[in-house]
């Protein structure tokens, strides 16, 4: 038997006699001495610490234990509940991530959603949370308007608008904007990179835009190559994340939404992203490597985030009731609708409601940047689920119950679904 085996051993009976601390230090000899799954040790330090009712050094070597081995399983159980007992959400979400069925996520978000407007609330193991009103509401009332967590231009806009705001610009095309809406292009304020913000407010909103400034292009030509828009919004979390003094409370509202089962990791961003963060990829190693990160925040794009659609200057027109010059069907043809900007971005709590095939709700651009509103559909009763469509629920129940399995991975029990 080798001596590394013996130690081991000996770690292993010493934290089963309750002598923590002797503990450590043999496990910390072990990982010195071992060759393979060397993280394996970390994890069983860390066990130690919070025996020891010591929960900063647990997380440390819990961080210390996925980082180095990060696909062992019992680093992000250590992770998780060394994070849960010193209050850092953001990492102990990413930990949950990796084993949601054993580790209780909800927990994690009861704070978070506090609000005198909305009550959101755990409603069943299979639906998870739902967002329920606090007061009465009349149908066509806007009950809510949210400005977004994280927003981005879809790769053909993103030259077009604001960088922060999504607010239509389009520099490149400022005589045809002037014929068609019979004003001038708002000049906006020019970053050094060639990218243009709505205001000198928005450029200093753009936190972590100094980290890709220079570097867009190269993530901008990649998704427009491959017709995909995530890479250019996780490059926006990504540069708001490593560009934070405290990256818990900024990591925080991007991995609070649902996000399983967890998409696979495009191995096509990898150069990409390595290009343009470089070694500071590496402060993601303390959540189990930016790969993993990665996916996380991909698969919160894909079963949440909404599509933005700005109003442009005469759809803004065309929906004030004091200033109504023409109507929708003349504000949305092509001449004016070519000028409009679509994106996707995280909206806190619009993107925490559930679907319904028979919604009471619809979520809507009513301004010129990227706020979405929440208006009702009926009429809402205080303590009544607020919900919304996530398809064309014009299809018929078959193709309605294929679409939400294959895009947002649930089966359907709505009441027109399971109606006669």
């Amino acid at each position: 038997m080798s001596a590394q085996s013996i130690n081991h051993q000996r770690g292993n009976q010493l934290f089963k006699d309750g002598q923590y601390e002797e503990a450590i230090a043999v496990f910390l000899q072990c990982h010195k001495e071992e060759k393979v799954k060397k993280g394996a040790f970390y994890s069983n330090i860390s066990l130690c610490y919070m025996k020891l009712g010591q929960p900063q050094e647990a997380l440390k070597y819990a961080r210390m234990c996925v980082s180095e081995t990060p696909d062992f399983d019992k680093g992000y159980f250590r992770l998780y509940y060394a994070a849960l007992e010193t209050n850092q959400l953001g990492t102990a979400l990413i930990a949950a991530q990796y084993a949601p069925d054993q580790l209780d996520i909800n927990k994690l978000w009861e704070d978070y959603f506090m609000s005198t407007i909305f009550e959101v609330k755990e409603i069943s193991e299979t639906l998870g949370k739902g967002v329920f009103s606090k007061k009465e509401h009349q149908v066509n009332e806007i009950i809510y308007t949210e400005t977004p967590v994280i927003a981005s231009a879809k790769y053909k806009n993103y030259k077009n608008c604001c960088l922060y705001c999504l607010k239509a610009l389009f520099p490149n095309e400022s005589n045809t904007y002037t014929s068609v809406f019979n004003t001038n292009v708002v000049k906006g304020v020019k970053c050094k990179c060639g990218y243009v913000y709505c205001s000198k407010k928005c450029q200093d909103l753009d936190v972590g835009h100094q980290l890709v400034c220079g570097k867009l292009n190269k993530v901008v030509s990649f998704c427009t190559e491959r017709c995909v828009s995530h890479p250019l919004t996780i490059t926006k979390m990504f540069a708001k994340v490593l560009s934070a003094t405290y990256r818990e409370p900024t990591i925080y509202p991007f991995v609070v939404f649902h996000a399983q089962p967890l998409v696979k990791f495009d191995m096509t961003v990898e150069k990409i992203f390595v290009e343009i963060f470089g070694n500071k990829l590496e402060t993601f190693q303390d959540f189990g490597g930016w790969k993993y990160v990665y996916r996380i925040m991909s698969s919160v794009l894909k079963y949440n985030a909404s599509t933005i659609l700005p109003l442009n200057a005469i759809q803004m027109l065309a929906t004030d009731p004091q200033k109504k010059v023409l109507s929708k069907e003349e504000a949305l043809n092509w001449e004016v609708s070519k000028f409009s900007v679509e994106g996707e971005g995280l909206y806190k709590y619009l993107n925490t409601l559930n679907h319904s095939c028979d919604p009471n709700c619809v979520l809507a651009c009513t301004t010129d940047d990227f706020k979405l509103s929440l208006i009702a559909l009926k009429d809402i009763k205080a303590g009544e689920e607020l919900t919304i469509s996530y398809i064309d629920n014009s299809m018929n129940k078959e193709t309605r119950l294929k679409t939400l399995m294959d895009q947002y991975n649930f089966d359907c029990k709505c009441k027109k679904c399971c109606g006669n």
